[in-house]
């Protein structure tokens, strides 16, 4: 029988072996051998210096955009935060502007405004125009304020109202009368550069028209029509620096604005469009403009010895703001005239092949930081990527967020980072920033009406006119 004192082992054949013994760096208890220091730091070192040179560049890069964007002419105040109201007052559009002083379109007349406080300098009443103001670019800035202002104030005639047979020339800063005027009862006037223009119809229907300096009265020169006109009136605009264009009843005319003489088509190689600045600088001396030939536009490239290289049918869109990301490239609106679709080419300012070409019925252009902002002609604005031509933003054409066609929302600014523009709105229009490559909405403020119309101040502040009101912006900062 088995006893219990006695224990018996058994050992199988195939017991696994014994494990080897790990090396001694392994064994429990050890730890990895540490590198030695100089290696640690050097390792952080590469890491920092990695990290270090990338955040060097991106901050390399902002300051490079900071010192290119400060040397743009005709951004706005920076459009990081939403700006805020600084002043509010009656009025419709604005006259012109220099330093503090604002003239804006009042219910009764003019109005100058103290731009910093909204408060009133003095006023004229009647319909006044400004003498010798250049037309500003189609950008949406208030135009620089020039010497004179004219006023036609309105009289009664029991039920009849008609305007004054006289104009009443006032400084432009002071409001202080200068001179009377008189002018033609039933033909107009208009303030082309430094002259009053005005209209007459003599004995045998022929068009009188007489340009007088407002500063003296002094008649600088008249013009006679060819043939007798319709009507008495006729309209003038300045066409560039040194010519004036009739636009009478029943033919068109330019003339040289010294001497009212008749301008030669065959040697007047091209008129200038009155709206628009119609030159565009570009690289080596090299230059783009705008000229007008039997009433169609050309896009003119010209050398720097002033050698035309090429033209080309189309209406300029030389740029309001140009931070010169997009060197050399021309902008040219196609389609007015032909029965071709509207759109916009982007050309080589040297050779004037097309690098691109966008479905957009533009008015007016911005170039800044790669992108070209286009200001349609029922306002809105379309981004486009200056390279291609690629459609950034909207996605569509701009409409109200009621689906209704876009209301009269016009003008548009750009700090160079964003852009500042009104947009239609279902209960009214409202100031939209939108981030300049992307559209994304940074923020927004309502305005008093459906319509709403932007203009760039000389200092960078935003006038907005809406519903009969003008509200100024600012950076909340003041």
């Amino acid at each position: 029988m088995p006893r219990d004192d006695h224990f018996s082992e058994v050992v199988w054949d195939d017991e696994a072996p014994a494990a080897p013994a790990p090396p001694p760096w392994a064994r429990p208890g050890r730890r990895l051998p540490r590198p030695p220091r100089w290696a640690l730091l050097a390792l952080a070192g590469a890491l920092v210096a990695t990290a270090g040179g990338a955040l060097g560049l991106d901050r390399l890069q902002v300051l490079r955009t900071d010192a290119r964007l400060a040397r743009t002419e005709g951004l706005t105040v920076g459009l990081a935060r939403p700006l805020v109201a600084a002043w509010e007052a009656d009025g419709w559009g604005t006259y012109g502007a220099e330093g503090d002083l604002l003239l804006v379109q009042g219910f009764e007349g003019l109005v100058a405004l103290d731009a910093a406080t909204g408060e009133t300098r003095w006023s004229l009443e009647g319909f006044c125009q400004g003498g010798g103001w250049p037309s500003p670019r189609l950008r949406g800035d208030v135009a620089p304020l020039g010497d004179h202002v004219l006023c036609q104030t309105e009289q009664v005639y029991g039920d009849e109202v008609a305007r004054a047979p006289a104009l009443t020339v006032h400084d432009a800063r002071t409001g202080a009368l200068v001179r009377t005027l008189p002018v033609p009862a039933d033909g107009g006037w208009d303030a082309v550069g430094d002259l009053v223009v005005t209209f007459a119809a003599d004995a045998e229907r022929h068009l009188l028209v007489t340009a007088t300096e407002p500063a003296t009265g002094t008649v600088a020169w008249t013009y006679r029509s060819d043939a007798p006109t319709e009507a008495p009136g006729g309209w003038a605009w300045p066409a560039g620096p040194d010519r004036v264009v009739l636009d009478l009843s029943s033919q068109q005319v330019v003339l040289d604005a010294a001497t009212g003489e008749p301008v030669d088509p065959a040697e007047e190689d091209a008129g200038v469009a009155p709206w628009i600045d119609a030159d565009q600088p570009l690289p080596d001396g090299r230059l783009a403009r705008l000229r007008v030939v039997e009433d169609e536009p050309l896009v003119q490239l010209v050398d720097a010895d002033g050698t035309v290289r090429r033209s080309l049918p189309g209406l300029l869109l030389a740029p309001g703001v140009d931070d010169g990301t997009a060197p050399g490239l021309v902008v040219v609106r196609e389609g007015l005239s032909g029965g071709a679709p509207p759109g916009v080419s982007g050309l080589d300012g040297t050779t004037g092949d097309a690098r691109w070409a966008a479905p957009v019925a533009a008015a007016r252009a911005d170039v800044v930081q790669g992108v070209v902002l286009l200001g349609g002609e029922e306002g809105g604005v379309v981004a486009l990527d200056a390279a291609d031509g690629r459609r950034l933003w909207p996605g569509d054409d701009p409409v109200a967020e009621d689906g209704a066609p876009a209301a009269a929302v016009l003008g548009a600014a750009t700090d160079g980072r964003s852009v500042l523009l009104p947009e239609p709105g279902t209960d009214g229009s409202r100031l939209v920033a939108r981030d300049l490559r992307t559209g994304r909405e940074l923020w927004a403020l309502p305005t008093a009406d459906r319509d709403a119309v932007l203009h760039r101040l000389p200092d960078g502040s935003v006038l907005v006119s809406s519903g009969g009101r003008l509200t100024r912006y600012v950076p909340p900062e003041g």
